[in-house]
């Protein structure tokens, strides 16, 4: 148990740069100062009044190792050797005092009284190989703005540059199909322990909300497009 918690604290540590580009601020090591980036502006609605977030996340609901996601219309697979994280566990990683809600959307009351902008749906990992796979859900700092996938995207590689994480293959702003959505995506690449981290992250923006499907593998571990067949549409 305390083994699997390491791993996925672990892929925390290794993603979470990639999820600043809500808009908060990254303040770069004293001793190596960064310059920051120009601020970006999302879009506004072109009759120019505030779009109003009609649906909040829903969390998906695991049945003999299938996840299934209503809110995303997919479903994922556990393949062999692989463990899922209990909602006590994620909760953990997240420093909840408490369980997240196993059922039913995160509803606004939820958001405010949690003070989080991101919880996490799925955390899948090969104890293995390393490899893993997570589900989250950020709230966007502008909701009531048209933030595109193109212009998150944009973000968050200013935010991973700042901290020397590479990018590793060039954006897909054309996307790709999972579950219900579309999905941009774009990836990185970084030490991680003497090994090189590969990351790709899936992103598909509605309501206010950025919805992320976030891969973590290594040099001999799945592959994306292997990880990417355990997910299929409803």
């Amino acid at each position: 148990m305390k083994k699997k918690i390491f791993v996925l604290l672990l892929v925390l540590f290794l993603l979470t740069p990639l999820l600043a580009a809500c808009g908060g601020d990254t303040v770069a090591p004293a001793e190596t100062p960064v310059p920051t980036p120009e601020p970006m502006v999302p879009e506004l609605e072109e009759d120019n009044a505030p779009a109003q977030r009609t649906e909040f996340p829903v969390r998906g609901i695991w049945e003999n190792d299938v996840f299934t996601s209503e809110y995303l219309g997919l479903q994922f697979t556990l393949p062999d050797g692989w463990v899922a994280a209990s909602d006590e566990e994620i909760a953990g990683v997240m420093g909840f005092a408490e369980a997240l809600p196993a059922t039913g959307g995160l509803t606004e009351q939820f958001w405010d009284v949690a003070n989080v902008l991101g919880v996490h749906d799925l955390m899948v990992v090969s104890p293995i190989t390393g490899a893993n796979i997570q589900i989250i859900f950020e709230r966007l700092v502008f909701p009531n703005t048209r933030m595109t996938e193109a212009q998150y995207i944009e973000g968050a590689e200013a935010d991973a540059e700042l901290f020397g994480i590479a990018m590793g293959i060039a954006p897909d702003l054309d996307g790709i199909t999972i579950g219900g959505y579309n999905w941009l995506s774009h990836g990185t690449e970084m030490d991680a322990m003497g090994r090189t981290a590969y990351g790709r992250q899936f992103i598909s923006i509605r309501d206010g909300f950025a919805r992320l499907i976030i891969f973590t593998y290594f040099e001999g571990s799945e592959t994306v497009e292997e990880m990417l067949a355990w997910f299929s549409s409803l």
